[in-house]
C-alpha cells in the first residue's frame, strides 16, 4: 500500500469508529430497570483538533499534525487512534526513534496484532536495530502460525535493504521454530545469491 493510500485508510478508519459511536448514542435509551454502566452521556470519540490533525495529515502538512496529536495524546494516552494518526506523522518525519516509542506504546494498549508487530519490525530495520527487528518479525511469524503472506513479507523487507545475511538468520530461525527445513526456500536462495553478490 502507499504512503497516501495508507493515510487514507487510518483517516478512513477513524471515521467510521466515529460513525458507529454516533449510532449507538443515538439509540433509545435501555430499560430503566437495569443497572447501566454509565448514566453520562459518552463523551465524543474524536476531538475537534483530530479531526483538524485528520485533515492536515491529508494535506500532508505532518508537523502541524503532530503538534496537535501530541497535545490530544496528553488527555487520553491511550487512544488508538491518536497513536495511530501520530505513527503516520512521525513515520513521515523520519523520526524513527519517536516512532518505536509510539508503536511499542500502541502495541501495550492494543490487542496483539500481526500487522502491528510486523510495522514495528520493519522501523527497527530502518532505524539499525536488528536485534529488535527480528525479534518482532519472529513474533508476528508465530502469531501468524507460519502463513506465507506474512513470512515473505518479512523477507521482502530485508531484501529491500539488502540486509541477506540477516534474511538468511531469520529464515533460519524460522525453519527451527516452524520444524520446516524447507521453508521459504525460494527467499533462501535468493538471500544466498544477494550474499554472494555483495561480497563479490
Amino acid at each position: 500500500m502507499t504512503q497516501a493510500g495508507r493515510i487514507f485508510a487510518y483517516v478512513l478508519a477513524a471515521l467510521l469508529l466515529c460513525a458507529a459511536v454516533g449510532v449507538a448514542q443515538d439509540a433509545p435509551p435501555p430499560d430503566r430497570g437495569r443497572l447501566r454502566v454509565m448514566e453520562k452521556p459518552a463523551v465524543q470519540l474524536m476531538s475537534p483538533a483530530v479531526e483538524q490533525a485528520q485533515q492536515l495529515l491529508l494535506m500532508g502538512q505532518y508537523d502541524r499534525a503532530a503538534a496537535l496529536l501530541e497535545r490530544e495524546l496528553e488527555k487520553d494516552p491511550a487512544n488508538s487512534t491518536i497513536l495511530a494518526l501520530l505513527s503516520v506523522c512521525y513515520e513521515n518525519q523520519g523520526d524513527y526513534a519517536r516512532l518505536l516509542i509510539l508503536l511499542n506504546r500502541r502495541a501495550a494498549v492494543e490487542p496483539p496484532d500481526v500487522n502491528l508487530f510486523m510495522e514495528i519490525g520493519q522501523v527497527y530495520l530502518w532505524n539499525g536495530q536488528t536485534d529488535s527487528a527480528r525479534y518482532c518479525f519472529l513474533r508476528a511469524a508465530r502469531m501468524s502460525d507460519g502463513r506465507p503472506p506474512i513470512l515473505t513479507r518479512v523477507t521482502e523487507a530485508y531484501q529491500k535493504l539488502s540486509h541477506y545475511s540477516l534474511e538468511k538468520e531469520f529464515i533460519d530461525s524460522a525453519r527451527v521454530w516452524f520444524k520446516n527445513p524447507v521453508l521459504l526456500a525460494g527467499p533462501m536462495g535468493d538471500a544466498l545469491a544477494g550474499q554472494t553478490d555483495y561480497a563479490g
